[in-house]
């Protein structure tokens, strides 16, 4: 499990991430269409959080704002980031992995 974030349910129930699709999607693809939802919105860009992949295990971190290094796409919440030193935990992928696809960290003699 991540430390030191957020956590999913807690960035879900706290921030309220918006349905910006028919099929229920959460992410657009560019921070040009969060911009142009927040703006239909009438909303600030303060509402807006990259979701950026860590490149150690995949897990991916909604972070406030605009990224562009591992960003895979944006989120639209109802609540505003205050300010851009907190991230959240947005899909822990430890949690993914079966036990025996675990990294192992010992001294292998």
């Amino acid at each position: 499990m991540v430390n030191d974030f957020i956590s999913e349910d807690a960035f879900m129930d706290d921030y309220r991430p918006i349905t910006l699709g028919a099929d229920g999607d959460q992410v657009v693809q560019s921070y040009g269409q969060a911009q142009l939802t927040v703006q239909d919105m009438a909303l600030s860009d303060q509402h807006i959080w990259a979701i950026v992949e860590n490149g150690e295990d995949g897990s991916l971190f909604a972070s406030p704002g605009y990224h562009a290094v591992n960003t895979i796409g944006f989120v639209v919440t109802e609540k505003p980031w205050e300010s851009e030193m907190v991230d959240a935990l947005w899909h822990d992928a430890s949690e993914d992995l079966d036990e025996d696809e675990m990294p192992s960290f010992g001294l292998g003699m």
